[in-house]
């Protein structure tokens, strides 16, 4: 008999010129098609445009893993915790825009340490 692997997900959004905001929850069974090795993970995400060229934007993602039978960890607990980034973003022009960011990685694993990082990101559109 074969393994079945799927995945459900919600997602909720609201935009208006001011604001957008979203969010979703997620649900993988199975996953490589390996019985057992289930994930969930929950993701919000929002911006406030702060003048018409200017938007100030944040998202945060938590993800986990199951604990497979006869086992006493995740079986993805290299990969799972938390994620967030927020930043500011100009737009130039309709096919530049250029972003500054802070992003924080915080792993489920307390072996892992947390990262912190700062980029600059532009999008150049042809």
């Amino acid at each position: 008999m074969g393994i079945w692997q799927y995945t459900l997900i919600g997602f909720a959004g609201f935009k208006n010129d001011l604001i957008t905001i979203g969010g979703e929850v997620s649900y993988k069974s199975n996953l490589d098609l390996t019985e057992g090795d289930n994930a969930w993970g929950i993701s919000g995400t929002g911006s406030v445009g702060i003048s018409e060229k200017t938007e100030i934007f944040v998202r945060y993602d938590y993800s986990l893993s199951s604990i497979p039978q006869g086992e006493t960890i995740q079986w993805n607990y290299l990969l799972d915790g938390k994620f967030a980034i927020a930043g500011v973003q100009y737009t130039l022009s309709q096919n530049v825009k250029i972003a500054l960011d802070y992003q924080n990685r915080s792993p489920y694993n307390i072996n892992q340490q947390n990262t912190r990082s700062v980029y600059v990101n532009a999008l150049f559109k042809f």
